[in-house]
């Protein structure tokens, strides 16, 4: 173990397993951090756990690039999904989640949303 590792926040730890559960129990880190720990750690576990902590669909959707790891493609394709969902049923009123819906390009979350959406005018 370095002796840097004392002086650097946890997420920056010589040792993948102490950065994932830096990434995964920290309630400091920004979204800035998250983001780059996402694209850039060697250690996929970190990459994940960065991914799994960014809330921000709109950032995510950005972070899905080609050149990027294929699974970590896998799992930003996967959260946003999850979050658009999310936003589209919090969304109040029918125009707000029109505004989300319009968003959504693919087809198994479009195919949820008909079936699942008690809105007929959104179906």
């Amino acid at each position: 173990m370095s002796l840097f590792n004392f002086f650097k926040p946890k997420w920056q730890h010589s040792d993948p397993k102490v950065r994932q559960r830096a990434v995964v129990n920290s309630t400091n880190i920004d979204t800035l951090t998250l983001t780059r720990l996402a694209v850039g750690d060697p250690a996929i576990e970190v990459r994940h756990a960065a991914l799994s902590r960014i809330d921000d669909w709109h950032l995510l959707v950005k972070l899905a690039e080609p050149g990027l790891d294929p699974d970590v493609v896998e799992q930003v394709t996967e959260r946003i999904d999850h979050l658009q969902l999310a936003e589209l049923l919090s969304a109040q009123g029918v125009a707000a989640k029109m505004n989300v819906l319009a968003t959504i390009t693919k087809d198994a979350l479009l195919a949820r949303v008909v079936e699942d959406e008690p809105e007929a005018e959104l179906r």
